[in-house]
């Protein structure tokens, strides 16, 4: 069971491996999605004034969970790129991971900031960083349609044009709207991978 939280899945071929981690991957990005909406809500209370002392522990507790659904999530890409031999895609999800978790910390951070004025430089060079691996991710999901269809071809373009938004900074919110529809058909993209798989597995041997 360790195996399946492993990153290394380079001299892996073992497809029930394989399989497990796209599953595990769908319901992890389900969950991410469920966290990174309830965070929203949870900074627009914050904005206000309106957290507390429960709604800062609850925000802590939620951005962890969401750090490790995350880190889930992308594990699923980790393996459609080992599949397909698609370096890009790996080297995308590696970075987008890095990339969460700096951002937590400077969510959880930010808790401590009275002043919202203090926190715009900061999470500005964030939004850039972020766009830019979104945009590397993006391009390694449209090289992956050779081998997955016109969804990878989607999610992809969702992908680059969410990151770009992320860099302009000022039109950091309308990647909010983006990004679920994006995650969702992330989603599919996973599940279709673990029945690519079986497939594989259950196509008779001539």
């Amino acid at each position: 069971m360790n195996t399946l939280f492993m990153f290394n899945i380079e001299n892996s071929t073992n497809t029930v491996l394989f399989k497990n981690a796209f599953q595990m991957a769908a319901i992890a990005g389900a969950v991410y999605l469920f966290l990174e909406v309830m965070l929203i809500v949870f900074d627009v209370a914050w904005l206000h004034g309106e957290l507390g002392t429960t709604g800062h522990t609850l925000y802590v507790i939620a951005t962890l969970a969401a750090v490790v659904s995350f880190f889930t999530f992308m594990r699923g890409f980790l393996v459609f790129g080992h599949l397909f031999e698609n370096g890009l895609l790996k080297i995308g999800a590696y970075i987008m991971i890095i990339g969460i978790i700096g951002v937590s910390v400077l969510d959880i951070y930010s808790l401590f900031y009275l002043s919202v004025e203090a926190l715009l430089l900061p999470y500005s060079v964030a939004s850039v960083i972020i766009g830019s691996m979104g945009i590397v991710f993006g391009v390694g999901l449209l090289k992956l349609q050779d081998g997955m269809g016109q969804l990878a071809k989607v999610v992809g373009i969702l992908e680059i044009i969410l990151g770009f938004f992320l860099i302009t900074v000022v039109l950091f919110f309308i990647s909010y709207a983006i990004m679920i529809p994006t995650v969702i058909l992330e989603i599919i993209l996973l599940y279709n991978g673990y029945e690519y798989l079986n497939k594989q597995t259950s196509a008779p041997k001539l």
